[in-house]
């Protein structure tokens, strides 16, 4: 919905854009087909928009003999008066007093009223819009005329409050967010319909929480979305969404803005990068996805419907952690990022388990870049099933708890490593199977080809 007027130039020729926009202090683009601005540059459509208060853009198409000027519709009263004029200057600079709205011949004396006029009906929509979201007839309401697509939800029209400039004031503040908006593509055809997001590297980027290509474009039901980071990897879109989400900053109704992080990144990279083409994990000598995770092994709990708590999942996992801790073997970037890990080990306020499933990334993950260069060379040689690798430590230490008997207990349903008490005795029997682990390590000893087989993963 907008208000369009046209403008019959007299033999003036074509406007200039620059001369125009400088007159009122307002800047000017025109949009690639993604719609992202690009600026001071002029195209079939260009944009004028006050860069201190961008709100809604005007639009302006123009040949030799007419200029047609819109602005989308509810705009706030500002939006409204810079409007009509933008519209006086054209006129003034095509050598006409009159313009037309829907075929109505108007002489600029008039318009005044007209913003009056226009201001109300403003109003009279954006209450009928955001009605429709208070009745739950519609989910969003998206906004084209900003120099972002913006959309509105239930908090958003809450805060709107059915007042006009409300509504403005919300929506130029999205368009000053110094973000740039996610370009997509699409690949239909064969048996893959896929659609990628790009996230700048660089820049913050504004993306949806839920992928659905815009502005008309025609994807499949059945379609697969990714997100490309130039440079560093393809990530499938929820795995990507789900690393930034809790924390990032709210773009409007749907979206998020993602705030690039070289660290970040690369340890994501690592973790759930995929090929594009084949959906398999691009980065399979780091252990596919994780080298371990506390939310895999409570899986077990959930589908076997185990008598034990959340945290014992995540028990050998800490112990391994707090090892490397201890011996130096964990990454800049970790610590960088979970610095106030040392507390956690070294006090006892906070249980290290519950610190992994709450605080590290992806509910208490361990992967290729938790650890240095030589904590990675260790992990990747002794993290693995068989008689020389960490499951099997942890299923000896098990087995000297509980016994043969107790081991084999039908309640433990062959997880009795879930059933072991976190504690000082539990942590010490495994840090000394650790240590042999690491002298056979230093002295060449251990398993130098881990990832011949797959199935020598931990899972």
């Amino acid at each position: 919905m907008w208000i369009e007027s046209f403008i019959h130039k007299e033999k003036k020729g074509m406007i200039d854009i620059s001369a125009l926009t400088l007159s009122r202090g307002l800047s000017y683009g025109t949009f690639d087909k993604d719609r992202v601005l690009i600026k001071d540059a002029v195209g079939e459509r260009t944009v004028l928009y006050d860069r201190l208060f961008p709100g809604m853009a005007i639009d302006l198409r123009q040949d030799e003999d007419t200029a047609e000027i819109r602005l989308n519709f509810p705009s706030g009263s500002y939006d409204i008066g810079l409007f009509f004029d933008v519209i006086s200057d054209v006129c003034r600079l095509s050598g006409t007093d009159t313009f037309y709205i829907e075929a109505n011949e108007i002489g600029t004396e008039e318009i005044d009223d007209l913003k009056d006029y226009f201001t109300d009906i403003s109003g009279e929509i954006l209450q009928i819009l955001t009605g429709q979201l208070e009745e739950k007839k519609v989910t969003g309401l998206i906004i084209i005329g900003s120099l972002n697509p913006y959309v509105i939800g239930a908090r958003q029209a809450e805060e709107i409050n059915n007042d006009i400039d409300n509504y403005a004031l919300l929506v130029s503040n999205a368009q000053r967010t110094k973000a740039v908006y996610g370009r997509h593509w699409s690949y239909i055809g064969g048996y893959r319909n896929i659609c990628v997001y790009e996230a700048s590297r660089t820049e913050k980027t504004i993306l949806p929480l839920y992928p659905v290509p815009y502005l008309g474009s025609n994807m499949p039901k059945r379609c697969e979305y990714y997100v490309d980071v130039p440079g560093v990897a393809f990530f499938k879109y929820e795995d990507f969404i789900r690393e930034f989400r809790d924390k990032a900053e709210r773009y409007d109704g749907a979206s998020i803005i993602i705030q690039p992080s070289e660290y970040r990144f690369d340890d994501m990279k690592h973790r759930f990068g995929v090929d594009l083409w084949s959906g398999d994990h691009s980065h399979r000598m780091n252990f596919g996805r994780f080298v371990d995770w506390g939310e895999y092994h409570y899986g077990k709990v959930r589908r076997k419907h185990l008598n034990t708590d959340e945290l014992s999942c995540y028990s050998h996992i800490a112990i391994y952690l707090e090892w490397c801790y201890r011996h130096g073997l964990l990454s800049r970037s970790f610590m960088r990022e979970y610095g106030d890990i040392e507390y956690v080990i070294d006090g006892d306020d906070i249980d290290l388990r519950e610190y992994l499933r709450n605080h590290v990334a992806n509910g208490g993950a361990l992967g290729p870049l938790t650890f240095n260069d030589k904590g990675r060379d260790f992990t990747s040689k002794y993290y693995l099933f068989g008689k020389d690798g960490f499951a099997a430590d942890v299923d000896r230490t098990t087995l000297e708890t509980f016994g043969k008997e107790g081991y084999e207990s039908p309640e433990f349903k062959n997880e009795a490593y879930l059933f072991m008490e976190y504690g000082e005795a539990y942590k010490q029997s495994l840090f000394k199977k650790i240590d042999r682990a690491w002298s056979r390590y230093e002295k060449g000893k251990l398993d130098s080809d881990p990832l011949s087989l797959s199935d020598r993963r931990m899972f």
